[in-house]
């Protein structure tokens, strides 16, 4: 799971800022870091008053798993409009 997080991480600060213009770079970037801080408290609170004896929050989390694919897959492929070679 610790792989998974840190791959999450990489691409969270290192893809996010190369795929938005150099202009919103800054702002795009600090967009999804409080994103990333947000989700995290969520995921906490989501555990103190949902009831963790039912499949409920991982339903929930599961939910947000894919709003978040749904998010990256509006990204474009490659930063600079071709594959790297």
């Amino acid at each position: 799971m610790l792989v998974l997080l840190n791959i999450y991480y990489g691409t969270l600060y290192a893809y996010t800022p190369e795929v938005l213009p150099s202009a919103h770079r800054g702002t795009g970037n600090g967009i999804s870091i409080a994103f990333n801080r947000l989700m995290g408290i969520m995921s906490a609170v989501i555990a103190t008053y949902a009831d963790t004896s039912t499949p409920v929050p991982i339903y929930l989390c599961a939910a947000l798993y894919i709003v978040m694919a749904g998010v990256a897959a509006a990204f474009p492929f490659e930063p600079m409009g071709s594959r790297s070679s």
